[in-house]
């Protein structure tokens, strides 16, 4: 029988570094390692309860394993089968350091305020070539 344990990411909002799952998949007693690139079809199309449209309800659509980023906190990004459970969970402490924590936005007004400024000054919204010289004003 085999055992299984999911790792899940402790942060609302990150990114998920390159697979280094090398490592869980050659421990003794590890069956399998899956991740997004393992799973074909890795979406859910799901109704969003209370919310109806003109043609029908709403769907929302929603991965089954994450991907390349993090959407929120809990959210699953690989799953481990192993001979024993704590086999499978020292397996997903050794594939834990996939996710790597970034500034999450959680409101628009800081965005907004930037975008804003810089269409006052004549700037473009965007720094061109990714350079802030690039859009400063001559003085």
């Amino acid at each position: 029988m085999l055992h299984a344990a999911v790792l899940r990411s402790p942060y609302p909002s990150a990114r998920i570094r390159p697979a280094r799952d090398e490592t869980a998949a050659a421990m003794a007693g590890v069956a399998i390692v899956l991740t997004a690139k393992d799973v074909p079809r890795n979406t859910l199309a799901t109704d969003v309860p209370g919310q109806t449209t003109a043609v029908g309800p709403l769907r929302a659509t929603l991965h089954v394993l994450a991907e390349d980023r993090v959407r929120h906190q809990g959210e699953p990004i690989a799953l481990v089968a192993a001979e024993t459970l704590e086999l499978a969970q020292a397996a997903v402490e050794a594939i834990r350091d996939r996710v790597r924590s970034h500034a999450g936005v959680f409101t628009p007004r800081p965005r907004w305020h930037r975008a804003r400024r810089r269409a006052r000054h004549g700037q473009s919204a965007r720094p061109v070539g990714g350079s802030r010289a690039a859009t400063s004003p001559a003085r």
